[in-house]
């Protein structure tokens, strides 16, 4: 029973779901992505994402919006980049604004778990966190706006996104964290790797009295 409570432990903090209830995602905690920079990639109702179930509890009312780094380099392709390595940490570190303005982290899911991921971000001075799916959901495969191909392989879809999960030691996290779809990430990243900034927008907006965001 030890090992399979472990094993369990373990999937849910890499973000596989096999036997996770998924309503116990924190998509009901009603905090929302944006990406108001550049203009094209605004979308009216924000982009579907998920919250890690670690790190702080924000305010309804709350906005951290900043630009993103991470994943790519100015004319370099896009790259899998997990902060999982050392090597990964050096190349974050050649990218980081000089005037230590504040920014927010694009980091690929896989290889190590979501808070050891978080923990590494928040130590460079990361204000939040976002997660590039890499796998994906099966509907968006069946209609064809996402490949289950990438530098990791080609991955089984999923017919649920992964719930963020903490590995026991997120107690010292004190950033957000999101997940989004791999093909939205991927436009993210495609913008990046020409050198356009990308603002992203993570909010916890107030709900209306009839229970709709504000």
């Amino acid at each position: 029973m030890k090992i399979a409570a472990a094993a369990a432990l373990l999937l849910l903090c890499i973000g596989w779901t096999v036997g996770v209830d998924h309503q116990t995602t924190t998509q009901a905690v009603a905090s929302r992505l944006q990406f108001p920079l550049p203009a094209v990639m605004y979308r009216g109702f924000g982009y579907e994402h998920e919250e890690a179930l670690f790190g702080p509890r924000h305010p309804f009312g709350g906005t951290i919006a900043e630009r993103i780094h991470g994943g790519v380099q100015p004319g370099i392709a896009v790259r899998t980049w997990t902060l999982c390595s050392s090597e990964d940490v050096e190349l974050v570190l050649s990218m980081l604004p000089p005037d230590l303005s504040p920014f927010i982290l694009m980091v690929d899911r896989g290889e190590c778990t979501f808070a050891t991921k978080v923990r590494t971000a928040q130590k460079l001075g990361a204000v939040g966190v976002i997660f590039a799916d890499n796998t994906c959901r099966c509907i968006d495969e069946a209609i064809g706006v996402c490949s289950t191909f990438g530098t990791f392989g080609s991955l089984p879809c999923e017919e649920f996104g992964p719930a963020i999960g903490d590995d026991g030691s997120g107690a010292d996290i004190t950033i957000p964290s999101f997940m989004m779809k791999k093909m939205d990430a991927r436009m993210v990243k495609s913008r990046l790797a020409t050198g356009i900034p990308v603002v992203a927008e993570m909010s916890w907006p107030v709900p209306a009295p009839d229970g709709d965001i504000e």
